[in-house]
């Protein structure tokens, strides 16, 4: 059979490998060329680590035992609180709330007070942590609302895991990468959106004191007067 004398298109990695050859010897006509190499390059760079993000959401889910493990410390985490000098055992609670409202959404579910219960939560992890800077004592109510919270999260992706919904849970902890979040603008708002909901004006106004504290610091070299002595 005769062969074909048109010449064989090159593939993705075939124009990756040409264009970085071109690059390395220089032989690009002008700087316009030069730029077109450079981001053949780079798309294929960024291609090959979508795709290996994706293997690594698909590996997470695929051992379910990964999730349950980082809810179980979660909640571990969540027992320190009050003595903790670990900011990542905030961090951690945090993530996995916004895991649980960001599959709210993802997978559909219907019960709107199970979003409402992971934004109480939420917001209560923002007055633990605003305690916490203050020098207090966490008030356990804090605590089992952001329990509570963290259940409901638990619940929703167990239940989704269940169902079968990869490719939903895989959205998910794309959403929650903070990698993805960092490269996509707005995403962060969004993501204070989601999480604090109708909270959201009430944690600026804290973000907004706690500024001014820090302020007062910098320009009196003084720390702000200490809170009332509670009455007798």
């Amino acid at each position: 059979m005769p062969k074909s004398k048109k010449p064989r298109k090159k593939g993705a990695h075939g124009r990756e490998q040409a264009a970085r050859s071109r690059l390395l010897r220089n032989q690009f006509k002008d700087p316009a060329e030069c730029r077109r190499l450079v981001k053949i390059v780079e798309d294929a760079r960024a291609a090959r680590h979508k795709g290996s993000a994706q293997l690594g959401y698909l590996f997470a889910l695929a051992d379910q035992d990964f999730m349950v493990e980082r809810f179980i410390e979660a909640f571990m985490a969540l027992e320190r609180w009050q003595t903790t000098e670990e900011m990542d055992d905030f961090s951690l609670v945090n993530s996995m709330l916004m895991i649980g409202a960001i599959a709210f959404l993802k997978v559909g579910v219907q019960e709107s007070e199970r979003l409402e219960e992971i934004r109480r939560a939420a917001y209560a992890a923002t007055l633990a942590i605003d305690h916490r800077n203050m020098g207090r004592r966490i008030p356990d109510e804090l605590i089992e609302d952001t329990r509570e919270g963290l259940t409901t999260a638990q619940m929703i992706f167990e239940a989704a895991t269940a169902n079968g919904m990869n490719q939903e849970l895989i959205e998910v902890l794309k959403e929650n990468d903070p990698e993805h979040i960092a490269s996509t603008p707005g995403r962060f708002r969004e993501h204070r959106r989601l999480i604090l909901g109708d909270y959201l004006e009430k944690v600026q106004a804290l973000e907004a004191a706690q500024a001014e504290r820090v302020n007062h610091m910098k320009v009196t070299g003084k720390l702000p007067p200490p809170p009332p002595l509670p009455a007798n």
